[in-house]
């Protein structure tokens, strides 16, 4: 009986995975873990297999790429001139460029890397109960390449996810 369970469980997963890939679809895996998102900004879907839930996400005129759901979000500005210090705020969170690599070899390209920390709070908001709520892991060209929370249901665990895909959400086309 398990085993049947098993099967139609691994059957249904894999036809909610192609659905997603046949789309604008970007696959993240737990890093140490069993857990694997997708996100598909086209149906507005955030797949944390195996369930799929609705996000909200940036729409093609905002300055923006980003998405939100109860456990996922990120944000990135369009503009292409990110750099170390850079800072910007969305839906409540403070986003700062804490450190870039001038040029990482990815895939055969030297590309700009940024490592993006978001907190609650600004920086320049004295309050002591500033915390950090997210790394991130970011190339303006290949998008977001890894993102680390700590939810809320772990019982105060980091969990970091890292892309499957060439490119993850927010890559230029």
């Amino acid at each position: 009986m398990y085993k049947m369970f098993y099967c139609l469980f691994m059957l249904l997963w894999g036809l909610q995975l192609d659905e997603a890939k046949s789309k604008d679809a970007h696959s993240y895996v737990e890093i140490g873990g069993d857990f694997r998102v997708v996100i598909v900004p086209e149906d507005s879907q955030i797949i944390e297999i195996p369930n799929s839930t609705s996000g909200e996400f940036c729409g093609e005129n905002d300055e923006f790429y980003c998405f939100e759901h109860e456990d996922y979000w990120f944000s990135a500005p369009k503009s292409k001139a990110l750099k170390k210090g850079s800072k910007w705020e969305k839906n409540g969170r403070y986003c700062e460029v804490f450190s870039s690599a001038k040029s990482i070899r990815l895939l055969s390209n030297d590309e700009p890397l940024f490592n993006i920390h978001c907190y609650n709070k600004d920086k320049s908001n004295k309050d002591t109960d500033r915390k950090l709520l997210g790394v991130f892991l970011y190339s303006e060209t290949r998008g977001l390449l890894m993102m680390e929370y700590t939810l809320p249901d772990t019982g105060g665990k980091t969990v970091s996810y890292i892309t499957t895909d060439l490119k993850g959400f927010g890559s230029t086309p």
